[in-house]
């Protein structure tokens, strides 16, 4: 089923350039200013977090006073950051070569869900990505919790919750779709990939979609040379493709069985391709069992 909160996915392909790969104006590393005001958390801690490798490492804290907090990156290289306010829902951050200084503000409680963010396009974008995908959370959750809940016989109803589900994906993915053209260069695009996953699972996608994947591939490559974005979008394709196969590849021949029937007579399982077989498995030294091992004969 497709994950609730994409960018939290992100934490799992983000790759990072080593310094030894970038170009001649990038060589000398240089911090980036991230600061703000936020209210309702003063003396609070805010941290700064960068996703690499699929973990949070720790960048830099402080602690917010009259409001006020600073922060600094170590480096200017392409980034995932999240930046935490006490335990509160964190904000998400890209950062890149054309950012210098960020400002981030809002207010605690629900900061991750009500902040603005100045200084960096990419940021402000995953900004109102985030945004258009909230207003889907309650529904898309009360509807897995159903799927999850109702009974597994019940299967009328749980076709309707997937086709819910799936209506809901189909207009985030034509969301994702009209910004991945707007510019496939954007880190922002590659986390609007998971849009194009429908909630039923992959056997449902489209897979002409492949071709935006290797889009935001390319166009990542030609921007940010440095980074393993590319190359991890491209091991998303082959996943897909490899899962796709093995869903639409016939299913594996059967063990072959040889039995005597009630008659004494040598059947094999392969005797009765394309017909109903029912195999009655038992133990001989279990009296409950053999006591009803005749039970299958007026079959």
């Amino acid at each position: 089923m497709k994950l609730l909160f994409p960018v939290l996915l992100s934490a799992v392909l983000i790759g990072c350039g080593g310094e030894e790969a970038a170009t001649n104006d990038q060589e000398q590393v240089k911090n980036q200013k991230i600061s703000g005001n936020i209210t309702g958390a003063e003396g609070e801690m805010v941290r700064l977090m960068v996703i690499e490798n699929g973990q949070q490492l720790f960048i830099d804290s402080t602690v917010i006073v009259d409001g006020y907090y600073e922060l600094q990156t170590n480096t200017n290289q392409l980034r995932e950051y999240v930046v935490f306010v006490a335990t509160d829902i964190p904000a998400i951050l890209f950062l890149d070569e054309s950012t210098t200084e960020v400002e981030l503000s809002g207010a605690v409680p629900g900061f991750g869900e009500n902040y603005t963010v100045k200084g960096s396009r990419h940021s402000e974008d995953v900004r109102i990505y985030m945004e258009f995908i909230t207003q889907f959370t309650d529904a898309e959750q009360a509807l897995y919790n159903e799927y999850n809940t109702i009974d597994p016989a019940n299967t009328k109803r749980k076709e309707q919750i997937m086709q819910s589900l799936d209506s809901i994906s189909a207009i985030q993915r034509d969301y994702a779709v009209e910004h991945i053209m707007k510019d496939t260069t954007s880190p922002v695009s590659w986390m609007l990939l998971n849009e194009l996953m429908p909630a039923s699972g992959i056997a449902s996608m489209d897979t002409n979609d492949l071709v935006y994947y290797q889009r935001v591939a390319n166009g990542m490559k030609s921007k940010y040379s440095y980074s393993e974005y590319p190359s991890y979008i491209l091991t998303n394709i082959v996943n897909i493709r490899t899962q796709l196969a093995q869903l639409s590849a016939p299913p594996a021949a059967a063990a072959e069985i040889n039995q005597p029937d009630p008659d004494g007579k040598m059947i094999s399982l392969s005797s009765l391709k394309g017909k109903v077989v029912l195999i009655d498995f038992w133990a001989s030294w279990c009296a409950l069992q053999t006591g009803k091992s005749g039970s299958g004969d007026a079959l």
